[in-house]
C-alpha cells in the first residue's frame, strides 16, 4: 500500500480491536495523533482491527467437547452517575472465557488450511447491502471439530453447511453449534465429530452485510458525474491488512493463502471489476452477474478487490501481452494515458530486473474519487487515490507528477515484495512495504530520468524517515510479533532508505542476486526477515560478509547513529565515534524510553557504512565503522572540509567540529557546486535538525544559507523553505518577525529573479521555481506579488485564453488572495464550487486562507461549518489553514470559542478543533485563556484529557522555543 498520502499513522482497522497492540492510554494517544494528522495532511485512515500477539495456535489439533452447555458471556456494565448523585458504585463485570479454547488465543488455530475459495456477492446500489455465498475448499492439518474463521460485521444467515463434497449433496458433517466471538472477530462451527488429519473439506457460509461508510472492507463512496453534474454512488474495497474479514467469512492473515473464484451481481447500469479477467456477463433481469472463472494465484486475503461503478477504461499491453487497463470516471478518461504509458514501462522493467514475469493474465489500475490510502496493490486490481493516477498537465505540476509515477512504482513493486513472496506476520510489514518504497523511486527512474527521482528520494524517505525516528518512543522497523503493523515512516521511508545504503555497500549486483534468489525462493508463499537474510547470504556466499550482522542493528532495534567527528591534527585524520541520535539531547541514548517494549539486541550500535570526500578529492571513499569498534579514522587534510555520509547514502546524522561547519559554510559562498546537492541538502537538514535540538548554535545553520541567493536546485531549497515556513509561524506577530522577512527576502529576491513566473525547464527546474517563488511572495517580495496579482487578474478575465500553468498555480491563486479582495476570493471559491478536479480543489481550498482581510477569513470559518458550502470532511482542514495564517491565528481561537456549543453537539467533543487553533500559541496570555476554556468546557473522557495535555505541552514548548531561540536569530537576522 502506498504510504506516500499516509505519513505516521501506524494503525488501520477497527478501532476497538486495538487494545491487543496497545493500553488504553496509547489507545487514546494514538487515536489524538491519527486525527491531528488527518487534519493537517488530509488524510483519512483508521485504527488497526484486531490482529493477535503472534504467539503461535497448538498444532496438536483442537477437540471441543460436543456436550458443553451453551453460555454467554457476560456484559459489561457501565454505569454513569451524575456528580450530584449518590449511590452504589456499580463494579464493570468480567466478561467469561470463550465458550471454546480454541477461540481465546488472537491468532487462528493452524489445524485447518485453506486452499481454495468460490464465492459469490450480489449488491444492491439502492440500500446499499450486499449479500453473500462463500465456499471455502481446505485442508485438516491437525484432527478438529471446529472452524474458526474472521468475520467482522457481516450477518450469518443459517447454518453453515460442511462436506467433502464441494456441491454438498454428499458427506456432510453434522453442525451442532455455530457462533461468532466479537472480541477476535472470530466466527465457529462446531460439528459433532472430528475431521480426520489430511481429509479435503468445503464450508459454505451464507450472509449479508451493508457496505461500509469508513473507506474500508467494502465501503460506498458518491462522487459527482461530470455529463449532468449528477451525484452517483459506487463501491470500492479496501482489505488490508484486517478488512477482508468484513466482505467474506475468511482465514483473515497473510499466510493463510488460498485461490479465490468470484461472481458478482450488480445492477444494471453498474459494472463490476474483480483481481481477475472478466469470464462472462449474465444478464438478470435488472442485474448483471459478472462471472470471473479464472482463479487468482495463490494469495493472502487482503489482496482481494473489488469495485462497483460505470468507469471507462484506456488499455494496452506489455511486451509479454499483458493487457493493461486503466479505469476512471467517464469525464477524465483523457488523463489516464499518462499512468497506462507508465505502468506498462515499468512492469516490462521490473520483470527484467527481478529475473520473474508479472503473474496475472491482467494488470487493472482504477482511480477511485473516495479513497483513504494512497493506493492498493491489490493483484490483478490496484486501487488508487483519483489523484495520483489520473495526470492532467493543466492542474499537476511537477512534484504531482513524481507523486503519480512513483506511486505506480511502489504499487507495481508489490507485484513481486508483497504479492508473490508475502511476509509471514504483520510485524515483517517492511519485507513488503520498506521494498515498495525504494523501488517506487528506482523503478521510476529509468521511465522519467527527468525527474531526477534517486536524488529526490533523500528528501522523501531519507530526511523524512530520520526526523520520524529519533523520538526514545519509537519503534523497530521488525518489532516483536506482539506489535504491529505499523504504517508509518519508519517502516516505509526508514526501510527503503536501510535498503538503500544496503544496496550501495553490498554492491549492485550482489544486491539484485540476492533479491532473485529470495523471489524465487519464497514466491507463492510466506517469509520473515530471517528467511530474506538467508537469502541474502546465499548471494554473496563467495564473499565474507555478514549480511544479519549488518542489516539486524538497522532492523531489529530503533533508531538511527550520530557519527561525531574530531579532527587529529596531528595524523591528519578525523576520528569518528557513533551513539544513538535521540531529539531530546538530554535522553540516555542507551536506554529505551519509558514504558518502550522495545529492548534493543545490539546496545544502540550499528556497522556504519562511511562515504565521504574533501576538500582535496572529490572522489568519493568509503570507510566502516563497525558496530563493535569504538571509533574509527577518515583522513583528513590539514586546513580544509570533509563531507561525510557523501549523496546522504547513510541513515545516519553527522556532527562535525565548528571550523569545519564554518569551512563548508564559506566554500558554498565561493562556489555551491564544491557539494553535491544531496550533500547540500544533507548537510543544512543536520544543522537545522541539530541546533533546533540545541547541539549546535543556531547560527551555524543561518550560516550556511547565506549562500542560497546563488541556490537554484531544489533539494537545498525544499530544506531551507521548510525551516523558514516554521519560523514565519513562530515569528508572526512577534517584533522579530521583521528581520526575518528582510534576509529572507535577500537569499530568497535573487533565485526568484532568476527563475520567475516561467512554464520552462526540468523537473528540478520547475520544483526550485515552485518552492523558491513560495518563499519569495511569501516574505513579501514585491516583484513576486505584483507578478502573481497580475497573472491572477489576467486568469480571471479568460480562464481558457489566461490559463495559469500548473508550475506555479498555487503561487498565483495564494499570493492573489493574499494581496487581492473579496473579488478575488469570491471568483476562486466560486471555481472551487464547480471543479471536478480533485488537485484543483484541494489548491484552491488552501489559496483562500491566505486572506489578510479579518471579515473574509470569518466569513471562511462559517462557510467551512456550513456544508451546502465546503465539505464537512474539510471543516478541520479550513481551520487548520486559517490558524497559519497570521491574520487568522486569533481570529480562528475566537471563532472556536464563540461557537464551542455547535462544534461540541456536531463531532462530540470541542478537543481536536481546540487542538487546531492553539497549535501555533507561543504566550502566557494565550496558555492562560486556553486553560481557562478547558476549565470552563471540561470533557471526561481519556482521548480528551490526552488531547488537553498535549495542547498545553505543545504551547509550552512553542513558548520554551521562542525563549531559546528568537533573540540570537533575531539578532543574526537584523546582522546579516
Amino acid at each position: 500500500m502506498s504510504e506516500k498520502q499516509v505519513p505516521d499513522v501506524q494503525y488501520k482497522g477497527n478501532g476497538e480491536q486495538k487494545g491487543f497492540f496497545v493500553s488504553y492510554t496509547q489507545l487514546a494517544i494514538a487515536v489524538v495523533v491519527v486525527i491531528a494528522i488527518t487534519v493537517a495532511v488530509g488524510l483519512i485512515a483508521g485504527l488497526t482491527g484486531n490482529a493477535g500477539s503472534g504467539s503461535q495456535a497448538s498444532t496438536g489439533g483442537t477437540t471441543v467437547a460436543t456436550t458443553m452447555a451453551t453460555t454467554k458471556a457476560a456484559a459489561t456494565t457501565k454505569a454513569t452517575v451524575a456528580s450530584t448523585t449518590k449511590g452504589p458504585t456499580v463494579k464493570p463485570t468480567t466478561p467469561a472465557p470463550p465458550k471454546y479454547p480454541a477461540l481465546a488465543k488472537a491468532r487462528l488455530p493452524t489445524d485447518i488450511k485453506p486452499s481454495e475459495y468460490y464465492f459469490e456477492l450480489d449488491v444492491d446500489m439502492t440500500t446499499l447491502s450486499y449479500t453473500g455465498i462463500n465456499v471455502i475448499n481446505f485442508t485438516v492439518v491437525n484432527p478438529t471439530n471446529i472452524i474458526v474463521v474472521h468475520i467482522d460485521g457481516i450477518t450469518v444467515t443459517g447454518t453453515p453447511q460442511v462436506s467433502t463434497d464441494r456441491y454438498f449433496s454428499t458427506g456432510l458433517q453434522n453442525v451442532i453449534d455455530q457462533g461468532s466471538y466479537a472480541k477476535n472477530n472470530y466466527y465457529y462451527t462446531v460439528l459433532q465429530s472430528n475431521l480426520q488429519a489430511g481429509g479435503v473439506y468445503y464450508v459454505r457460509y451464507t450472509y449479508n452485510a451493508k457496505l461500509s461508510s469508513d473507506r474500508s472492507g467494502f465501503y460506498k463512496y458518491q462522487y459527482t458525474r461530470a455529463s449532468d453534474r449528477a451525484t452517483v454512488w459506487a463501491a470500492a474495497s479496501q482489505l488490508e491488512d484486517f478488512y477482508a474479514r468484513r466482505v467474506l467469512p475468511c482465514f483473515d492473515e497473510p499466510a493463510m493463502k488460498a485461490t479465490f473464484q468470484a461472481n458478482i451481481t450488480v445492477p444494471s447500469n453498474y459494472s463490476a471489476l474483480w483481481n481477475t479477467m472478466r469470464t462472462g456477463v449474465t444478464m438478470m433481469g435488472d442485474k448483471k452477474r459478472f462471472e470471473f472463472s479464472t482463479k487468482t494465484p495463490v494469495m493472502s486475503t487482503y489482496l482481494m478487490a473489488f469495485t462497483v461503478d460505470d468507469f471507462v477504461n484506456v488499455n494496452g499491453t506489455t511486451n509479454r501481452n499483458t493487457m493493461v487497463r486503466v479505469f476512471s470516471r467517464p469525464g477524465i478518461k483523457q488523463y489516464s494515458n499518462y499512468a497506462l504509458g507508465a505502468a506498462i514501462n515499468i512492469t516490462e522493467y521490473f520483470e527484467s530486473l527481478f529475473g520473474l514475469n508479472y503473474q496475472m493474465g491482467k494488470q487493472d489500475h482504477v482511480a477511485v474519487p473516495v479513497f483513504a490510502a494512497g493506493a492498493m496493490e491489490n493483484w490483478g486490481l490496484i486501487l488508487y487515490r483519483e489523484e495520483l493516477l489520473s495526470y492532467d498537465p493543466y492542474y499537476i505540476n511537477s512534484n504531482g507528477l513524481e507523486s503519480i509515477v512513483t506511486v505506480i512504482s511502489h504499487e507495481l513493486a508489490h507485484m513481486w515484495f508483497g504479492n508473490l513472496a508475502t511476509l509471514q506476520w504483520w510485524n515483517h510489514l517492511w519485507l513488503n512495504e520498506a521494498f515498495a518504497n525504494f523501488f517506487q523511486n528506482f523503478g521510476a527512474a529509468p521511465y522519467e530520468p527527468g525527474l531526477f527521482l534517486m536524488q529526490q528520494f533523500v528528501l522523501d524517505s531519507v530526511q523524512s524517515g530520520l526526523s520520524t525516528d529519533s523520538s526514545p518512543t519509537s519503534h523497530p522497523i521488525v518489532p516483536p510479533s506482539a506489535y504491529g503493523p505499523f504504517f508509518d515512516r519508519i517502516t516505509y521511508q526508514k526501510g527503503g532508505s536501510v535498503l538503500r545504503m544496503f544496496r550501495d555497500y553490498l554492491g549492485h549486483d550482489n544486491f539484485f542476486t540476492g533479491l532473485r534468489g529470495y523471489l524465487n525462493d519464497y514466491s507463492y508463499s510466506n517469509a520473515d526477515t530471517v528467511q530474506l537474510f538467508a537469502s541474502l547470504t546465499k548471494a554473496v556466499a563467495q564473499n565474507p560478509f555478514n549480511i544479519s550482522e549488518f542489516l539486524g542493528p538497522w532492523v531489529y532495534q530503533m533508531g538511527y547513529p550520530v557519527v561525531n567527528v574530531t579532527r587529529d591534527t596531528q595524523n591528519n585524520q578525523g576520528v569518528m565515534t557513533q551513539q544513538r541520535y535521540l531529539n531530546n539531547k538530554d535522553a540516555n541514548p542507551s536506554q529505551e524510553g519509558t514504558g518502550s517494549p522495545y529492548v534493543s539486541p545490539y546496545q544502540y550500535k550499528w556497522t556504519i557504512p562511511v562515504n565521504y570526500y574533501d576538500q582535496a578529492s572529490s572522489n568519493v571513499r568509503r570507510v566502516v565503522f563497525g558496530m563493535n569498534d569504538a571509533q574509527a579514522v577518515v583522513p583528513w587534510p590539514a586546513n580544509s572540509w570533509i563531507k561525510l555520509n557523501a549523496n546522504q547514502m547513510g541513515f545516519y546524522r553527522v556532527m562535525y567540529p565548528i571550523d569545519n561547519w564554518n569551512r563548508l559554510a564559506t566554500a558554498l559562498q565561493s562556489n555551491l557546486n564544491v557539494l553535491l546537492n544531496t550533500d547540500r541538502a544533507n548537510l543544512l537538514d543536520d544543522a537545522f535538525t541539530f541546533a533546533l535540538t540545541k547541539r549546535l548554535d543556531i547560527t551555524v545553520p543561518l550560516s550556511l544559507t547565506k549562500y542560497m541567493s546563488n541556490e537554484v536546485d531544489h533539494l537545498p531549497w525544499t530544506v531551507v523553505s521548510n525551516n523558514f515556513f516554521n519560523f514565519r509561524l513562530r515569528l508572526s506577530n512577534r517584533q522579530s518577525f521583521q528581520h526575518f522577512v528582510k534576509y529572507n527576502l535577500k537569499i530568497s529576491g535573487p533565485p526568484a529573479d532568476r527563475l520567475q513566473f516561467l512554464d520552462t525547464g526540468g523537473f528540478m527546474e520547475k520544483s526550485a521555481r515552485y518552492t523558491v517563488l513560495n518563499t519569495a511572495c511569501g516574505a513579501g517580495y514585491v516583484p513576486c506579488i505584483n507578478n502573481a496579482s497580475a497573472i491572477l487578474a489576467k486568469y480571471m478575465m479568460n480562464k481558457v485564453a489566461n490559463n495559469v500553468p500548473a508550475t506555479y498555480r498555487t503561487i498565483v491563486f495564494r499570493y492573489g488572495i493574499a494581496y487581492g479582495g473579496v473579488a478575488e476570493w469570491d471568483a476562486l471559491y466560486n471555481e472551487m464550487r464547480q471543479s471536478l478536479d480533485i488537485t484543483d480543489r484541494g489548491r484552491i481550498l488552501n489559496a483562500l486562507s491566505y486572506a489578510r482581510q479579518p471579515w473574509i477569513l470569518r466569513r471562511f470559518l462559517n462557510y467551512s461549518m456550513d456544508p451546502t458550502k465546503i465539505s464537512a470532511s474539510s471543516t478541520f482542514t479550513v481551520f487548520t489553514f486559517v490558524s497559519r495564517n497570521p491574520v487568522g491565528r486569533y481570529l480562528a481561537w475566537d471563532y472556536f470559542r464563540e461557537n464551542q456549543a455547535f462544534i461540541k453537539q456536531r463531532y462530540g467533543s470541542t478537543r481536536t478543533l481546540l487542538s487546531i487553533v492553539t497549535q501555533y500559541f507561543n504566550d502566557q496570555f494565550r496558555l492562560d485563556e486556553v486553560r481557562k476554556y478547558i476549565a470552563a468546557y471540561p470533557e471526561t473522557t481519556l482521548a480528551a484529557k490526552a488531547t488537553e495535555n498535549g495542547i498545553i505541552a505543545r504551547i509550552q514548548n512553542n513558548m520554551r522555543y521562542l525563549t531559546d531561540f528568537e533573540s540570537k536569530m533575531s539578532t543574526w537576522f537584523s546582522q546579516n
